[in-house]
């Protein structure tokens, strides 16, 4: 009995860029690997993603692309069982498919300060701007995005302090008496 294998095309080491119809995947490289429908499972992708062979340390989610869509239309989430069973539905139905790795940042990114005075803008007679800048020293910082933390000041008012509604708009008081539907009271 012979095995039917599809054919997963693997993009990977590369980034999305765009939006709608602009959405591409670039910068990456391309691997093709056979797998047997029957055993496929999102375990088994990770498995695969993770082989030594494609050198990739870490992702942070995989994707598959409907085909006969573009890009910006076809491309789903695979994050679980049974998101890879329908990605393999569509393999199956075509006979491979395309596979999409998003990767983690692995170097943190170099942010520059600038210290020292502000630069002011000059206007020269014949109407072109120059700026001059004196005395500025660059200190490089390196941020990690998933382990930067933000601190925020948060100032609570109470309703005694600032009261939303102000003496001459004061929410009507029941003081017993009711209105009839003719708006007399009873």
């Amino acid at each position: 009995m012979a095995i039917d294998l599809y054919t997963l095309n693997l993009h990977y080491h590369g980034t999305f860029v765009g939006e709608g119809l602009n959405l591409r995947y670039i910068d990456g490289e391309v691997g093709y690997v056979d797998v047997d429908p029957d055993r496929f499972s999102y375990f088994e992708l990770e498995g695969i993603a993770l082989e030594p062979k494609f050198r990739i340390k870490k992702f942070k989610r995989m994707y598959f692309s409907v085909p006969g869509l573009p890009l910006y239309e076809g491309l789903r989430v695979v994050d679980n069982d049974a998101f890879a069973i329908v990605m393999c539905k569509y393999m199956v139905e075509n006979g491979n498919i395309d596979w999409y790795l998003e990767h983690e940042v692995e170097e943190p990114i170099e942010a520059f300060m600038l210290e020292g005075p502000m630069a002011e803008p000059t206007v020269t007679t014949d109407n072109v701007t120059t700026d001059n800048v004196f005395d500025v020293n660059v200190e490089e910082v390196l941020v990690d995005p998933a382990e930067a933390e933000v601190d925020v000041e948060v100032h609570v008012m109470d309703d005694l302090e600032y009261p939303y509604f102000s003496p001459t708009t004061q929410p009507p008081v029941d003081d017993g008496e009711t209105v009839d539907d003719g708006g007399y009271c009873c």
